[in-house]
């Protein structure tokens, strides 16, 4: 429990730092404005947090049931299929529930695709999973390309604004359901983490242990695929969390903590909300802040082209 303490105290301190930095500087939170801190950097805060922890236990599920440390919900392209959905959903001006459901639908439909064609041309090598993801992401961003193309400008700069991906200010309730549902998701998943470890042994051995291994799979990969989305629909694409995250606190925990989801949550959110303050501590500097998206993925580049070299040798 000391090593779930320790990072839920680390999660604390950086949040406490996510206050203290705004577009004036650093100040402690108990020297800002009331109504600046509560309303401005308080939700901007939590949505990190929660968009840290959805994107980490996402990718952490996909690595598990796709054998494959590679796997990650930007890189295999479900973050691009719920970048569709979501930019179609902006384009036919729908708002309110319509966005998230439309990345949601995007979002399952990419990872379908992946998982049909993988199965009808019996691909099972994992670095052949990844390029198929890779190309359905191609794809996925020369569709949102060709949509931008098209649209008028000022939803053109609508779509450019979310797809960047950053963290912005939601409503109270957003953020209730947003909190509810992902709960229940690492909760759920926290629970199912026998079933995990059981089809990271392989179909065979998940059935014979007495898993319906394919509905199993089918359920967790969705479920997974949702917490991917939920958040994406909020924030834009914010990428190489779910690649970073699960394999750094696999490595310090290993396959089997009973409590590797939970803490990968923690992480993740630890990751996501740094992130947002690092951007926005450029402010005075470059009179704006740097998208999470950009920070993510400038470190998750070269963590993604370690992890390919290490897989490579082994």
């Amino acid at each position: 429990m000391y090593k779930i303490a320790a990072y839920a105290a680390l999660s604390v301190l950086l949040c406490m730092l996510a206050l203290s930095v705004g577009s004036t500087g650093w100040h402690w939170p108990w020297h800002v404005d009331q109504a600046v801190l509560w309303e401005i950097r308080a939700p901007t805060m939590w949505l990190a947090l929660l968009t840290g922890a959805a994107l980490a236990v996402s990718g952490l599920v996909m690595q598990i049931l796709l054998h494959n440390p590679l796997a990650d919900p930007y890189v295999i392209g479900v973050s691009g299929g719920a970048a569709v959905g979501g930019v179609l959903a902006i384009v036919m001006g729908l708002g309110g529930a319509w966005l998230p459901l439309s990345a949601g639908i995007g979002a399952l439909a990419s990872i379908l695709c992946l998982m049909l064609l993988c199965g009808a041309f019996g691909w099972r090598d994992p670095a052949t999973i990844v390029l198929v993801g890779v190309v359905l992401n191609t794809i996925s961003s020369s569709m949102v390309t060709i949509v931008k193309m098209v649209v008028p400008a000022s939803t053109a700069q609508a779509m450019l604004f979310w797809l960047v991906g950053g963290i912005g200010i939601e409503t109270p309730t957003v953020l209730f359901w947003l909190t509810l549902g992902i709960m229940i998701a690492v909760i759920g998943l926290t629970f199912s983490q026998n079933a995990l470890q059981l089809l990271s042994l392989g179909t065979i051995h998940a059935e014979l242990l007495g898993l319906s291994a394919h509905r199993t799979r089918i359920i967790l990969l969705s479920v997974a695929t949702v917490l991917c989305a939920a958040v994406v629909a909020y924030t834009g694409l914010i990428g190489f969390v779910g690649l970073i995250v699960p394999n750094v606190v696999r490595r310090h925990l290993g396959n089997t903590h009973r409590l590797l989801i939970p803490i990968t949550a923690y992480a993740g959110g630890i990751l996501v909300v740094a992130a947002d303050a690092m951007g926005r501590s450029m402010f005075p500097w470059i009179g704006g802040s740097l998208p999470v998206g950009a920070i993510t993925a400038l470190a998750g580049g070269p963590f993604f082209l370690y992890l390919l070299r290490d897989y490579g040798k082994r």
